[in-house]
C-alpha cells in the first residue's frame, strides 16, 4: 500500500498524519460508506466498495488536502487495508475534521 501511495504522482505528497487518519476514520464510517451502495454491494459489508459517493470522495480530498480527482486513486490503493481495521477512539481533533471536512457533505 505504502509504495503504491510513494509512486503516484500526487498521493506521495502526503504526510503519514494524514494517512493515519485517514486510517483511523474509515471504520467509524463503513455503514455510511456502504448506505449509497447498491444492494447487492450493500449486503456483503466485508468487501469493501470499490468506488465512493461523491461525498466521500470530496470529503476525504477536503481532509488530506488533495483535488477530489485523486482520491479515487486513493480509495483504490488502501480500501483493502483499512476496511477491516478496528475501530478507535476518536479524539477530540478528530470530531472537530468532522466537522470541518464532513459535515457539509452529510457526513459526522
Amino acid at each position: 500500500m505504502f509504495s503504491e501511495i510513494a509512486n503516484h504522482k500526487v498521493l506521495s505528497r502526503l504526510s503519514l498524519d494524514g494517512l493515519t487518519t485517514v486510517m483511523r476514520l474509515i471504520p467509524h464510517l463503513k455503514r455510511d460508506i456502504m448506505q449509497p451502495q447498491t444492494l447487492t454491494q450493500s449486503l456483503d459489508h466485508h468487501i469493501a466498495p470499490a468506488k465512493l459517493s461523491d461525498s466521500f470522495t470530496l470529503f476525504l480530498s477536503g481532509l488530506l488536502g488533495i483535488h477530489s480527482a485523486y482520491t479515487p486513486d486513493l480509495w483504490t490503493i488502501i480500501r483493502e487495508e483499512v476496511w477491516d481495521l478496528p475501530i478507535m477512539p476518536l479524539s477530540r481533533a478528530d470530531y472537530g475534521l468532522f466537522k470541518e471536512h464532513g459535515w457539509m457533505h452529510g457526513i459526522s
